[in-house]
C-alpha cells in the first residue's frame, strides 16, 4: 500500500479483467480511526487482498470506523456489503444512490442478483438494437452478495472528520447517481471517485432507472469542481494527478465534439433511432476499434448508453426531438434546426 501523503494510503484493486484494469481505493488513517474510501469488486480474492496490505499497516479490518463510497458502482461499492456484515463497518453513501441499487439488484428467492444484463437489453432494445447485436456478454460481472445499502445517508455538503483530514461531501452526479467527492480544503486535497481520471474519458452512459439528463448533470458537476482549489486528484481508476482544471477543460471539449459527431448524424428531420446513429459515430473504448460490428457485447452496451446519453442531452438543449413509434424511440432534429 502507498502512502500518497501523511495518513492517506492507495490501493489499486484488479477489475476481474474488465477495462482499466483496476479501481482504485484509499485508506484514511487517523490517531484513533482508519476509513476505508471505495472497497472494488466483491471477490475473495480483493477481501484477501485489501486484508493483507492493511496487515502490512498493521491494521486488521475492524480497526475500520467507516466505508465511504464515491458511488454505488459494483467495482468501487462491491464489497463494501460484505465487510459491514463480516466486521460491523458503517457504510456512507449519497441518498440518490439508493434507488439506483434497488434498481440494479433484486431479491429474488431470499437472495440478491444483478439484473444489469437483462434491464440494459430490454432498454437498448427500444432504442433499436437488433437482438442478435446484444450477444451474451462474453465474461459476467462478480456477483455482489450484499449491495451497499447505506448505514448513514448523505446528502452532499456534510463534514466528515477522519481525524487528522476533514472532508466536505459534494454532490457531482452524472457518472452515477449518487456519485460524490471528498474535498479536503485545508489540503487542497480532491478525492474525486469517476468523474475527473488522468487520461480515460470517463463513461457518462444513460442510467437504466431514469428518464433523465447524466450528461448535462456530468457537465455541471465538472463545473462545481473546477471552483474548487485543488492541488492533488485521488481518482477513482489510474494515477494520482495535479492538473484538475485542465483535465476539465479537456474533457467539456471531448463532450461538446461528441455532440456535434451526434448531430452531423441527423442532416435532415428524418427520425433515427439511437442504434442508427451508434452506427456512425460509435468507438469501442476498451478495442479502438471504429466498427459497431467489432464491438464486444460489453462495449456495445456501454458504447450505446452513452451515446443514448449525448441524445438525451440534444433533447434536453431543445437541439433533438425524441418519439415513440411502435414501442422504438426516435429521435430527429427540432424544427428550428432542420436546414
Amino acid at each position: 500500500m502507498k502512502e500518497i501523503i501523511p495518513g492517506i494510503y492507495y490501493m489499486r484493486l484488479p477489475t476481474a479483467g474488465f477495462p482499466p484494469g483496476h479501481a482504485n481505493a484509499y485508506l484514511v488513517r487517523g490517531d484513533n480511526t482508519c476509513t476505508l474510501i471505495d472497497t472494488g469488486w466483491d471477490t475473495p480474492e480483493i477481501h484477501d487482498y485489501i486484508k493483507q496490505e492493511l496487515h502490512g499497516l498493521g491494521i486488521e479490518f475492524k480497526d475500520i470506523s467507516r466505508i465511504l463510497l464515491t458511488h454505488p458502482h459494483t467495482d468501487h461499492a462491491g464489497l463494501a456489503g460484505v465487510l459491514r456484515k463480516r466486521y460491523g463497518i458503517p457504510i456512507y453513501l449519497h441518498q440518490d444512490g439508493i434507488p439506483a441499487i434497488k434498481f440494479r439488484f433484486e431479491l429474488i428467492d431470499g437472495q440478491y442478483t444483478d439484473t444489469f444484463i437483462n434491464k440494459t437489453d430490454i432498454l437498448l432494445k427500444t432504442h433499436g438494437v437488433p437482438p442478435e447485436q446484444l450477444s451474451t456478454a462474453e465474461k459476467l460481472l462478480p456477483e455482489m452478495r450484499s449491495p451497499p445499502f447505506p448505514d448513514v445517508t448523505l446528502t452532499g455538503s456534510e463534514l466528515i472528520d477522519t481525524g487528522n483530514y476533514k472532508f466536505e461531501v459534494i454532490s457531482t452526479p452524472g457518472h452515477a447517481p449518487g456519485h460524490v467527492a471528498f474535498y479536503e480544503p485545508e489540503r487542497q486535497l480532491l478525492i474525486a471517485g469517476d468523474n475527473v481520471l488522468p487520461g480515460l474519458t470517463t463513461n457518462v452512459g444513460f442510467h437504466l432507472q431514469l428518464n433523465s439528463n447524466p450528461l448535462g448533470d456530468y457537465l455541471h458537476s465538472l463545473q462545481i469542481l473546477k471552483r474548487l482549489a485543488v492541488k492533488l486528484v485521488l481518482p477513482g481508476h489510474e494515477e494520482p494527478f495535479a492538473h484538475l482544471h485542465r483535465r476539465i477543460d479537456e474533457l467539456v471539449r471531448k463532450h461538446e465534439v461528441k455532440n456535434g459527431s451526434v448531430l452531423k448524424t441527423f442532416p435532415d428531420g428524418t427520425p433515427r433511432t439511437a442504434y442508427e446513429v451508434s452506427l456512425a459515430v460509435s468507438w469501442s473504448p476498451s478495442q479502438n476499434r471504429a466498427t459497431w460490428l467489432d464491438f464486444t457485447p460489453w462495449d456495445k452496451r456501454f458504447t450505446m448508453l452513452e451515446n443514448i446519453a449525448h441524445l438525451q442531452a440534444l433533447v434536453f438543449s431543445g437541439k433533438l426531438e425524441k418519439s415513440t413509434e411502435d414501442g422504438i424511440i426516435y429521435y430527429q432534429l427540432s424544427w428550428s434546426e432542420v436546414p
